[in-house]
């Protein structure tokens, strides 16, 4: 029997934040290149859920899953922008950006991490490609707009020397409080 690959149905079912994505074709771009990433990396419905946060920075298995991390990063995202939002009553058309931005923040762990046999390890790439770009190329193939790429480009320590926007910003501050509180529970 063969292994059931990621659809864009399963996509909403394992990350259902896609859909608080108001435009319908930033929505697409966003699941194409998730799907992308999937295919290229070799992770599919059976395995999406090895995928880890981290291979030696997170000993706490019941914490080290990169879906889990990354709606957790969306919600923390989304959360601080529309407090800002709401109390400075401003509408600066960020949410959609920042809710993609946070849901393909990592979207280079899938490429980087690999499988071989049941043991995640690096994949030869990862060597010379780190997530944060090995994320924006496979964005920026499935058309993801350049602000966007900048969120994924510059939330690591590589971006620490980039320009900084609200929208990337937001999301590199939460995904470094998502990823702290599971250091915090080691």
């Amino acid at each position: 029997m063969g292994k059931k690959m990621i659809s864009n149905q399963n996509i909403e079912v394992l990350l259902p934040e896609i859909n608080l994505i108001s435009s319908e074709k930033l929505r697409h771009q966003c699941i194409n290149a998730l799907l992308d990433a999937f295919e290229t990396g070799g992770w599919n419905w059976d395995n999406i859920y090895l995928c880890p946060v981290s291979i030696n920075k997170v000993s706490n298995r019941d914490m080290n899953h990169q879906i889990d991390h990354v709606r957790i990063v969306i919600k923390i995202a989304i959360s601080m922008y529309d407090l800002l939002e709401e109390n400075y009553k401003q509408n600066s058309d960020l949410r959609d950006t920042i809710i993609a931005g946070a849901l393909l923040h990592d979207i280079g762990k899938f490429i980087e991490f690999t499988l071989k046999g049941d043991t995640v390890s690096y994949s030869d790439s990862a060597k010379l490609i780190r997530h944060p770009l090995g994320g924006a190329i496979i964005a920026s193939r499935n058309g993801i707009c350049d602000e966007i790429l900048h969120i994924i480009a510059t939330h690591s320590f590589e971006g620490r020397e980039s320009s900084e926007t609200l929208a990337s910003m937001i999301v590199k501050a939460a995904d470094e409080i998502a990823f702290k509180y599971i250091k915090e529970f080691e």
